[in-house]
This record gives structure tokens, C-alpha cells and sequence, in this order.
């Protein structure tokens, strides 16, 4: 991928335009220190019909400490963490959350499940702290 300023992007439009019809990927960045910001990307990458397969890690990924996520409910029983299900009420209402930017859906419902629950979300994202003005408690880590 080639990395193009917002001036060159300006004046080299349709040549850069053409080069992502026929498939590659630019990236744009701005500023002093030419912060990367924005990829432009062939729509048919960008839209894609095939529903995303749950479950895609499973046997995959690991946790930090090495733990398999298949063994994380077992190992969050053991550290007398109690497992939450998702109720049909906290779905339901997850339209009320507030509406701060949040990119991860599950990220928002855990926040809205962890207000309405009145319990401590303990979180690594830091963009998670907008919340508690809503009523939100954390316990940020690092």
C-alpha cells in the first residue's frame, strides 16, 4: 500500500482513483507529522456479502496469559468472577444507551449492560471513561 498526503491525493485524484478501480488499497495521511488517516479501498472490499463466520477464533487465539478462549469461562469461575448472560431486557433497551462515539457493538452493549446492571466494567479502553458521566463505573487497567 502506498501512502499518499492530502495535497498529493488533490492533484494525482483520478491517477489514485484509477489505481484503486483496478484493486490496490491507499492510504492518505495529513498533517506535519503525515499521520495516517484514512484508506481508500475498492468497494467491493469494503462491501462484503458474506456474513462474518462467529466463532472465527475459536482454537485460534489466546489470551495474554496463554489461557485458550474456550477456557476463559472456566477460568473466570475459578477467579469467582460470576458470568453474565446477555437478558432480553438489557437487548431490548440497549437503544437508550447514550450515544457516544464507541466503535465495538460489543463493547456498547457491555457498557450499556454493565449501567443498567449497576456493576464495575473492568476495561483496557480508555475511550470507555466517556460513559461515566451515564452512571458508568470502571476500573481502568493497563
Amino acid at each position: 500500500m502506498e501512502t499518499f498526503k492530502v495535497g498529493e491525493l488533490k492533484s494525482k485524484f483520478s491517477h489514485i482513483l484509477q489505481r484503486v478501480q483496478a484493486g490496490e488499497a491507499i492510504i492518505i495521511s495529513f498533517g506535519k507529522k503525515d499521520k495516517k488517516i484514512a484508506v481508500l479501498v475498492p468497494y467491493d472490499k469494503y462491501i462484503s456479502d458474506s456474513p462474518r463466520p462467529l466463532g472465527i477464533l475459536k482454537g485460534k487465539a489466546k489470551c495474554k496469559k496463554g489461557i485458550a478462549l474456550d477456557d476463559l469461562p472456566e477460568f473466570a469461575s475459578k477467579m469467582n468472577f460470576d458470568l453474565l448472560s446477555l437478558s432480553a431486557e438489557d437487548a431490548a433497551s440497549s437503544y437508550l444507551r447514550p450515544k457516544i462515539s464507541h466503535k465495538d457493538p460489543f463493547d456498547r452493549m457491555l457498557i450499556w449492560q454493565a449501567i443498567r446492571e449497576k456493576m464495575v466494567l473492568i476495561s483496557k479502553d480508555r475511550k470507555i471513561a466517556a460513559y461515566e458521566d451515564y452512571g458508568l463505573r470502571i476500573l481502568p487497567i493497563s
